[in-house]
């Protein structure tokens, strides 16, 4: 039999482990380690009804003023077109996200974000700083992609949705700061 670096075999330890009720450790969560914790999901996969806890929807309801911020400053640098984009997305996302139900806000949020979202990359294909929009864009389309395979932790999902706001608003404030 192998030996620990105690000299006990490997079968006594893991006796021992469980004689004690010791489990192996938890592996490291972000979540955890800033004390978060999760809600109970319901029997429909929803909180309540909602899509996301109210902690949670708080969080993304905060971090879509951002948008607000970058449409005023894509207005003030003369990109008039653009500047409906993030106007556009500040005002859907409050309306979804002060009560993120299943109803005509939500749809009207996705589908003016999927529009406008694609109305800008097809403007910015000659822009200035194209390669840095896209590579915030992609990198903030893959962390919504991924936000919603996290069904088992609304933080964990709520996290990466707000990478999608910081990401999207920072690539949109680089995009609007040069030649569109």
């Amino acid at each position: 039999m192998a030996k620990t670096r105690r000299g006990r075999s490997r079968s006594v330890s893991k006796s021992l482990r469980k004689s004690k009720n010791l489990s192996p450790p938890k592996p490291f969560s972000i979540i955890d380690y800033l004390g978060l914790e999760d809600c109970e999901v319901d029997e429909d996969g929803r909180f309540n009804g909602l899509a996301f806890p109210p902690q949670q929807s708080a969080l993304i309801w905060r971090l879509s003023w951002l948008s607000l911020f970058s449409g005023l400053y894509a207005f003030s640098r003369g990109h008039y077109d653009l500047c409906l984009v993030p106007l556009g997305v500040w005002i859907t996302s409050l309306l979804f996200w002060s009560k993120p139900d299943l109803s005509w806000r939500r749809i009207l949020d996705i589908v003016y974000v999927q529009v406008s979202l694609w109305y800008q990359i097809w403007r910015s294909t000659s822009a200035q700083y194209a390669f840095e929009f896209y590579t915030f864009t992609i990198i903030g389309m893959l962390c919504f992609l991924f936000s919603l395979t996290q069904k088992k932790s609304a933080w964990t999902s709520a996290l990466l949705h707000a990478f999608v706001h910081i990401l999207g608003n920072t690539g949109n404030v680089i995009l609007y700061s040069g030649r569109v």
